[in-house]
């Protein structure tokens, strides 16, 4: 029951992303699967590989970590099975963003592009904390600092820029050979799970 509920909320956050875009850009957005994918898959890939870099290097200088996941937690819980999830939901927001996006912003705030990258993540993921934590009562992570409620921290914000800008590049860059890219995505996600703790 449990996983049912799990997957009905992704596909809840997974919808209301797609019509929210519809909404904005007054249109539907025809789904190119193969570009999603690529979306998809990159981003959870650099999410869950930075949460756990991250957070490893956090225990390593402060000897505690900056947030620990409560649901499905892997790899000393600086990061989660469902996590590909969270992540894939925003490689997901930004796929169906892009086009939008692109068309509103100027060449100049192209250089700031990691700054947008970077707050949409913060805002997107304490958004679907929130969504759970309302609906089932339980956080999906817990950030150890409450300088922002448990939810997220200050500490972590450089961070969501850095990955900002990380995620941008490797995307504009994958696109050259997508299918591949995809594949590599897939296989380095699964290496991580397998050799999950």
């Amino acid at each position: 029951m449990f996983a049912l509920n799990l997957a009905i909320f992704t596909l809840f956050c997974i919808t209301a992303m797609y019509l929210f875009n519809a909404f904005l850009s007054h249109r539907f957005k025809k789904i190119d699967y193969v570009y999603a994918s690529l979306y998809i898959t990159t981003v959870a890939l650099l999410g869950v590989f930075g949460e756990v870099l991250i957070d490893s290097l956090f225990v390593l200088l402060t000897k505690r970590p900056l947030w620990e996941y409560h649901l499905l937690p892997i790899h000393s819980s600086y990061t989660s099975y469902y996590s590909l999830a969270i992540w894939g939901m925003y490689g997901f927001y930004l796929y169906v963003f892009h086009d939008l996006l692109k068309g509103r912003r100027s060449k100049l705030s192209k250089k700031y592009l990691f700054i947008v990258v970077g707050t949409e993540a913060i805002l997107l993921e304490v958004a679907i904390n929130i969504m759970y934590l309302a609906f089932f009562g339980d956080y999906i992570f817990y950030y150890l600092p409450n300088d922002l409620w448990h939810l997220t921290s200050i500490q972590a914000i450089p961070f969501y820029f850095v990955l900002g800008t990380v995620i941008s590049r490797c995307i504009k860059r994958f696109r050259v050979d997508t299918r591949f890219f995809i594949i590599m995505n897939i296989c380095l996600l699964g290496v991580m799970v397998f050799f999950a703790d």
